[in-house]
């Protein structure tokens, strides 16, 4: 039986991003803000990942079946995990377009747009990812000690398919979700920078920000950004090509 989506779905917000945009990143810093619950892929395809804040609660229990069969209801049970404060997850592109969809439709739940302006650098992060497993870090241990030989090769059309497809997405979740309002823009290069840190917490009607909270993050990969490829040369010329050269550092 098809769920009934007009039930009450009162989570607060919604982080719509792409993977290898800084999503782990920006959700640790806004778990650290005492009045804001901030979960992770809940709807990822394996099982939901929740924030650490609720580990206590019976509802950390529910299976990835048990979700899928009734995810706003899921949703709703996440929400009342902490009424008393703001409740949010991340998205990403694939994960349940029916509740993609309803949440987009809804003027009073709060999106957060998270976009890295560096295509090149999102990139190369899923890639290296892929390639190794590796999609967090909390260690010192950067790509700089890895061999060139186990780096990815660049291949120019892959790369122009996968633009493609990001951009046309982040126009898509942009344009739904400026129609309804209630919308905030958050680029990957400023989220360490308090100012910007601060307008998403008051954004969200959290507390006063004084300052960048400490987090275990670390940027794994190089400065350099053609120098995350196995053949940075053509990294640079085709950058150079396309006058994209402002890509070549993150």
């Amino acid at each position: 039986m098809k769920e009934d989506i007009n039930q009450s779905l009162s989570i607060d917000f919604v982080l719509f991003a792409f993977p290898r945009t800084g999503s782990n990143w920006l959700c640790t810093l806004l778990n650290s803000v005492p009045d804001i619950v901030m979960h992770y892929e809940l709807l990822h395809e394996r099982r939901p990942f929740f924030s650490a804040k609720i580990k206590e609660n019976p509802v950390v229990n529910t299976t990835s079946s048990e979700r899928d069969e009734a995810p706003f209801a899921f949703l709703e049970k996440i929400k009342m995990a902490s009424p008393e404060r703001k409740v949010g997850f991340k998205l990403f592109p694939g994960q349940n377009s029916g509740v993609q969809k309803e949440i987009l439709e809804r003027p009073d739940i709060k999106k957060i747009i998270l976009y890295r302006e560096n295509i090149l650098a999102n990139f190369a992060s899923k890639l290296f990812a892929s390639k190794t497993g590796k999609y967090f870090s909390s260690s010192s241990r950067t790509q700089e000690s890895v061999p060139n030989e186990e780096l990815p090769e660049f291949d120019r059309h892959q790369f122009e398919s996968w633009e493609i497809f990001y951009q046309q997405w982040y126009t898509e979740i942009s344009t739904s979700a400026l129609r309804e309002g209630n919308t905030c823009f958050v680029v990957y290069e400023s989220i360490s920078f308090l100012p910007a840190f601060q307008s998403v917490v008051r954004f969200l009607d959290g507390p006063v920000v004084t300052k960048m909270p400490a987090t275990k993050h670390k940027k794994t990969g190089r400065s350099d950004v053609s120098e995350r490829f196995s053949n940075p040369e053509d990294v640079r010329m085709y950058l150079s090509d396309r006058d994209l050269l402002r890509w070549r550092f993150d």
